[in-house]
């Protein structure tokens, strides 16, 4: 397994991450976000970082993975306009999930 990184969201993230020599996948619909896992799953992908505008358009699949404590891990990443308003941050989930501060 190369444990490397792979992105998925819109063109710009895209093209930035592809700059620094990541590879990854331009989404505008579910399918396409599945498709970008699919594809990170078989480059045997350590983390895929996804914007949260494209993990919105498959919310179920992209948590399942999160989840699911094997790789690939999926951090997601503000796209281009920012952080979506009133998101919870990882830290508020992980202290709700387990009661602790982090």
């Amino acid at each position: 397994m190369n444990h490397g990184y792979y992105v998925i969201g819109d063109e710009d993230t895209v093209l930035g991450f592809r700059c620094a020599g990541v590879p990854g996948r331009v989404v505008g619909a579910t399918d396409d976000v599945l498709a970008g896992v699919r594809e990170a799953r078989e480059r045997a992908t350590g983390i895929i970082l996804i914007t949260e505008g494209a993990a919105d358009l498959a919310r179920e699949q992209i948590e399942a993975i999160r989840f699911d404590g094997e790789l690939p891990m999926v951090v997601e990443i503000p796209g281009p306009q920012g952080p979506i308003a009133g998101r919870r941050d990882l830290a508020a989930i992980i202290r709700e999930a387990v009661g602790i501060k982090v």
